[in-house]
């Protein structure tokens, strides 16, 4: 496995890396010119974690799994 000295970007405080090849990405977002999203899936309706916790809404097969959503 090869490692990288991945590219320092900080999103609300939280530090994510990118490769060393997308050093024209970095200035984009540094720029203001691009976002990120992450931590998000798809979802039925609009909801809280709370409501997910508790079952009271519908909410997608395998809503935390990435590699079936369906």
């Amino acid at each position: 496995m090869m490692f990288y000295k991945l590219i320092q970007i900080q999103v609300m405080g939280r530090a994510f890396g990118l490769y060393p090849s997308m050093l024209d990405i970095q200035q984009l977002f540094e720029n203001g010119n691009l976002d990120f999203l992450s931590n998000f899936g798809t979802l039925i309706e609009p909801s809280t974690k709370k409501d997910i916790k508790d079952k009271a809404i519908k909410t997608p097969l395998s809503l935390f799994s990435h590699s079936d959503q369906v």
